[in-house]
């Protein structure tokens, strides 16, 4: 079994209506999974998330301890791939990490978003909650993800109408409520588990730290 792994663990809330980060050492609560006790499915799927570079995302290695959990994860993520560009896909995502205050997904996202060639200053004002009003298809979508997290669901009828009118088609605002349920799960992991960050995406850490807002709930 892994020997436990001391982090640094990040933790984000609101105080006196400011941003407020915590660092302190902690250990990882639930630990990756030991591959050598895998059966070959799922092992094969730890693989595949792992990509060509052998990259062990530790948030996959973590949910592996319920397999059954890392193949109904996988399998929503494979079947709405299509639905978005990567750079969509990874708009959500740091929407969903600033919005539930996940200090693993948040850097993770802004490494991602820089192997993928996100210009940085674009990267930043994501991370800062900023809109992208220069890019008005990615903006509309930051609107409607904070629309749908803030009301719940439920938009009245102007405001739905206003999406529909800026080209978020009913099968994208279903696939964008996909990565919403999925990105909710992860991030709520990884708070709860206090996933590890990895070595290569470190370095984002200290960049972004202060910019993480959670809401006060």
């Amino acid at each position: 079994m892994p020997q436990p792994t001391i982090i640094v663990k990040i933790t984000a809330s609101v105080q006196n209506g400011f941003p407020f980060v915590q660092r302190e050492k902690t250990m990882s609560r639930i630990q990756p999974v030991d591959r050598n006790r895998l059966d070959q499915d799922t092992l094969s799927l730890l693989k595949a998330k792992s990509g060509t570079d052998d990259t062990r995302w530790n948030v996959f290695e973590g949910v592996a301890n319920s397999p059954a959990t890392l193949r109904g994860i996988t399998s929503l993520g494979d079947s709405i791939k299509q639905g978005l560009s990567s750079l969509e896909y990874e708009v959500i995502a740091i929407e969903m990490a600033r919005f539930n205050g996940c200090g693993y997904c948040l850097p993770a996202h802004r490494y991602v978003c820089s192997k993928i060639g996100v210009d940085a200053a674009d990267i930043d004002a994501m991370t800062r909650g900023e809109l992208l009003t220069q890019k008005p298809h990615l903006m509309v979508i930051q609107q409607f993800v904070r629309a749908v997290l803030e009301n719940k669901g439920h938009l009245d009828d102007d405001e739905f109408r206003d999406f529909e009118s800026r080209r978020i088609t009913h099968d994208k605002m279903i696939v964008i409520l996909s990565e919403i349920a999925l990105y909710t799960f992860l991030n709520y992991f990884n708070r709860l588990a206090g996933t590890e960050i990895e070595a290569q995406v470190l370095p984002h850490v200290s960049e972004q730290a202060e910019w993480m807002t959670a809401p006060d709930r």
